[in-house]
């Protein structure tokens, strides 16, 4: 048995293997004992590694949900080519996307107490805390209004940033290290990126109605202040690499597709992307940290997002510490500017 609370993958369309195979040629072979093994024995040793740093440093914190994984009922025989991809998540996208968008319409529900807790810059406090990590050095992206092309902003609130160092230090004993490509993102940021995705989707998927195009958008980028957790300093997207040379562990697509594939449940994996995708959730959730429902790469903590266990329900009781910011004091890491109240649910213009 794992040492964790799993759940069994089950696919939401209730496709078979049979289904699978007439769809789109996918064959699945079942988990092998050998498989399990190994990543159990990868798991007692992120599990040492937690309590270690638990008992042993100045971690005040306290982790108070179990960490999850996501157990298969069969791997993908092998990766899926292109042609397999765009299949899937042409026939599949719409009701995963459902899904999730029905579990942001709880978390809207979700009060939020702001802290004010100031936000620490990410860099330097692994730097200080002499936890191995790597940072994206792509910038904002055009549609990001005043803030295109401009270096990413790697800040978020100081507990979460302390919890990150600590997830950071328990990959780091099996010699893989997290690779941040986002954190905060300032006002326009998020706007521009959700116009994005709308037209990404259309794009991508030209006989999708306009609902959902939408949908799908939604599913994927806050369309929101209130469901931003990158606006409050409470999300990062990440990645991992191994330590010794900075390869990325496969996950089975690329950062940011949208579709089936980055959905944390999705059946379409491999071993190996099992293996990683399990790792990052895994570390996160021994660290406190939770692993959005419908991302495979967005982390969080003390946002919104945070009520939600593995299977989508909202931890009755919960309230938000940190909402939606529109800027802080980059010296000292002091929020400065929020979003008023009547503004947290105005969706962007797209």
């Amino acid at each position: 048995m794992l040492p964790f609370e799993s759940i069994i993958y089950e696919p939401l369309d209730k496709a078979n293997t049979q289904d699978c195979r007439k769809l789109y040629g996918v064959e699945f072979v079942p988990p092998s004992k050998q498989e399990i093994g190994r990543f159990t024995t990868t798991c007692d040793i992120l599990i040492s590694e937690q309590q270690r740093l638990l008992d042993e440093t100045k971690h005040a914190f306290t982790i108070n949900k179990p960490a999850i994984v996501y157990m298969p009922t069969a791997f993908l025989a092998k990766k899926l080519h292109p042609k397999q991809v765009e299949a899937i998540n042409e026939r599949e996208t719409p009701q995963v996307a459902a899904y999730c968008v029905g579990v942001q319409e709880q978390l809207i529900r979700v009060p939020i107490n702001e802290s004010h807790e100031r936000l620490s810059h990410i860099p330097s406090i692994f730097r200080e805390s002499r936890v191995s990590a790597t940072f994206s050095e792509i910038p904002f992206p055009d549609v990001s209004g005043e803030w295109a092309h401009k270096p990413q902003e790697f800040w978020v609130r100081e507990s979460f940033a302390e919890r990150l160092v600590f997830m950071g230090s328990i990959l780091n004993k099996i010699g893989v290290q997290i690779h941040f490509i986002e954190a905060f993102r300032p006002v326009g940021v998020q706007e521009g990126m959700f116009r994005r995705r709308i037209i990404r989707t259309r794009n991508e998927h030209p006989k999708w109605s306009e609902q959902e195009v939408t949908c799908e958008a939604r599913s994927k980028t806050a369309s929101t202040p209130r469901l931003a957790s990158h606006k409050g300093g409470a999300a990062v997207d990440i990645l991992l690499q191994r330590v010794d040379d900075d390869s990325f562990l496969d996950f089975g697509h690329d950062y940011p597709d949208g579709g089936v594939l980055v959905f944390p449940r999705t059946p379409y994996v491999t071993a190996e992307q099992w293996r990683n995708r399990q790792l990052l959730q895994v570390s996160a959730g021994l660290s406190g940290i939770t692993l959005y429902v419908g991302e495979d790469w967005h982390i969080s903590f003390g946002d919104n997002l945070a009520a939600l266990d593995a299977t989508g329900k909202i931890e009755q009781g919960y309230e938000a510490k940190y909402g939606p910011i529109k800027d802080f004091d980059r010296a000292t890491g002091e929020i400065t500017s929020i979003y008023s109240a009547t503004e947290l649910d105005i969706m962007f213009d797209y």
